[in-house]
């Protein structure tokens, strides 16, 4: 009974004035499901520490939902937990071709000058457009693009065009208006609740990433999972770093 009332209560959440309330109500009745935690979560502010109890509970209930990790480890991140790194790992582990989980892996720190390249070179592998990302430690965005220009298993062209937006956005100048690349996405007609928990989509993301608009066109590149060219043991190392290329410059 508990169950199906709390699943009531979430149900009014999406069309509610106060969301967060209604999905507090939902937690007061059923606490340990993933999703309410993680819809919760994703409402409240980014330092908020009981927030970040709440989607690090909705990943761990959730076990092997990687975009609930990601969500996790980015709020691991703003209240310095220290279970960030290996939140991130987990979520690059169970969604190889994410960018989002690389980058964010950087941010917390705690690694080798070569684990940062070959962690940033993920992040751009899959997602070319973290390129423009604020954040990037001096130097690194373009030591991880010249890592990636040297493997000769991706394409010629997508190498050198990453390797010249790296070139022209180094060092990156003030800072400008900011555009965002959102993760966990949902809406009424695309969910992934419906198919993991049975349970209607809200409109809405989980997390996202800040990208510096003067730097964004520069790397508006496919990413290199959808060239057919490309070695998918680049995406298979565990832990966000990049895989064994075929060969090597």
């Amino acid at each position: 009974l508990l169950p199906d009332l709390a699943a009531f209560q979430a149900e009014r959440a999406l069309n509610s004035r106060d969301p967060a309330a209604e999905l507090q109500s939902a937690l007061d009745l059923d606490p340990r499901f993933p999703l309410y935690n993680a819809r919760w979560a994703a409402l409240r502010p980014p330092a908020d520490p009981q927030a970040t109890a709440a989607a690090l509970r909705a990943a761990s209930d959730a076990q092997g939902v990687a975009v609930y990790w990601l969500a996790a480890g980015q709020r691991g991140l703003a209240t310095r937990e220290p279970w960030t790194a290996s939140a991130l790992e987990r979520a690059c582990d169970l969604n190889r071709f994410d960018g989002s989980a690389p980058y964010l892996r950087l941010r917390a720190g705690g690694l080798s000058p070569q684990d940062e390249i070959e962690i940033g070179a993920r992040a751009l592998l899959a997602e070319p457009r973290l390129g423009a990302a604020r954040g990037w430690p001096r130097g690194l965005r373009l030591a991880s693009a010249r890592r990636l220009e040297r493997i000769e298993g991706l394409d010629a062209g997508w190498r050198s065009s990453l390797l010249a937006a790296a070139l022209a956005v180094e060092p990156l100048g003030p800072e400008s208006e900011i555009d965002w690349l959102t993760f966990g996405g949902e809406s009424s007609s695309a969910s992934s609740s419906l198919h993991l928990f049975r349970r209607r989509g809200s409109s809405g993301y989980l997390g996202a990433v800040a990208l510096r608009r003067n730097a964004f066109s520069a790397f508006d590149l496919p990413a290199a999972s959808t060239l057919s060219s490309t070695a998918p043991e680049l995406f298979f190392a565990p832990r966000c770093r990049l895989g064994p290329p075929v060969s090597e410059r």
